[in-house]
């Protein structure tokens, strides 16, 4: 065989291989990205410093301060944020659905950073759309949270 013919042969399998390894990193990339997971991992609760809760149309007047969380207030919002879990959709933009069962949660990160995730009955946007899994939120749960986190 010429050297000429095994060469575009092997060149041919390089380009082969190397499309579907391609292929195969862009599936895994793809599954991992749209995974179901737990809502608490998802807004990285173990970093949080500080919290607010802003419930429905409840809009402070003026400025807010985030105010810094304790360990009682952390862990009940890892319980109640641990029993749901979510996956990413495509959905792009974000509309109320149900703005009565809406709220927003600020969260300061050890590192300084700032998160904001708006929830619903059924998803949570910040970072993308994601759908919750095993809905509803549990609404009563929040507004007790946020009076506790107020009256402190």
């Amino acid at each position: 065989m010429p050297v000429k013919k095994m060469g575009v042969k092997i060149l041919r399998r390089y380009l082969y291989g190397s499309l579907l390894l391609i292929f195969i990193v862009v599936i895994f990339f793809n599954l991992y990205k749209y995974r179901e997971q737990n809502l608490a991992d998802l807004v990285d609760i173990n970093r949080v410093e500080k919290i607010y809760i802003m419930l429905g149309n409840k809009r402070p007047e003026g400025q807010f301060e985030l105010s810094k969380a304790d360990d009682e207030t952390i862990k009940t919002l890892t319980d109640f944020l641990s029993q749901y879990k979510v996956r990413l959709t495509t959905k792009g933009g974000y509309s109320s659905d149900h703005p009565s069962e809406q709220f927003e949660l600020y969260l300061g990160y050890e590192d300084g950073d700032l998160g904001l995730f708006i929830f619903e009955r059924d998803i949570v946007a910040g970072g993308g759309i994601h759908k919750v899994l095993n809905p509803p939120l549990d609404y009563k749960v929040i507004e007790k949270l946020e009076q506790d986190i107020n009256s402190k």
